[in-house]
């Protein structure tokens, strides 16, 4: 992927704060102007340089965007191993792993991914990471629709303290 100048300067800020600084990162850039390239190019070349490390990527509604998103990862991060929520249910969460999920299939009332039951939760997995050392950092995507009083609940229940990158065409800046 070749990135252009103003990318490569978005990436190399969201690297610098993932070496330097805890907390959130907001990243604002109008829509059609390559936000996923830049979220991939970051993803690639950190777990390049770290290890123990887990990427959730945060998606926002009904639409299956997580899946469209983790599809344009595997094209332009193929060396990497992508997980639908299911599959890290299913089979755990292992160091350089890209976790893609839905806000909807943890923020709704009757989910699975969060309920107790059969097989291990969101909660169960994420904690077994955290056990192993690994470092989760977050990637939410289309922030606007997602930053909620629940969401920012559900990132603290689930994730606890970890880094968090906000990235929107429209972010509206009060609630960062």
């Amino acid at each position: 992927m070749i990135l252009k100048e103003f990318q490569i300067k978005a990436k190399d800020k969201i690297l610098k704060f993932l070496d330097e600084k805890d907390g959130r990162i907001v990243v604002q850039s109008p829509t059609g102007s390559g936000k996923t390239i830049i979220l991939c190019n970051v993803v690639k070349e950190y777990l390049d340089t770290h290890d123990k490390t887990v990427f959730v990527w945060f998606t926002p509604g009904a639409g299956e965007l997580e899946e469209q998103s983790k599809e344009k990862f595997e094209r332009f991060v193929p060396e990497l191993t992508s997980k639908t929520l299911d599959e890290a249910l299913r089979n755990g969460i292992e160091e350089k792993d890209i976790v893609f999920i839905n806000w909807e299939s943890v923020n709704k009332s009757d989910n699975k991914a969060i309920r107790e039951g059969e097989r291990k939760n969101l909660m169960e997995r994420v904690r077994d990471g955290m056990m192993n050392e690994i470092r989760f950092i977050l990637l939410i995507d289309e922030a606007h629709n997602s930053f909620t009083s629940k969401t920012q609940n559900l990132i603290a229940d689930v994730f606890g303290k970890c880094q968090q990158i906000y990235v929107s065409a429209t972010i509206d800046r009060k609630h960062f």
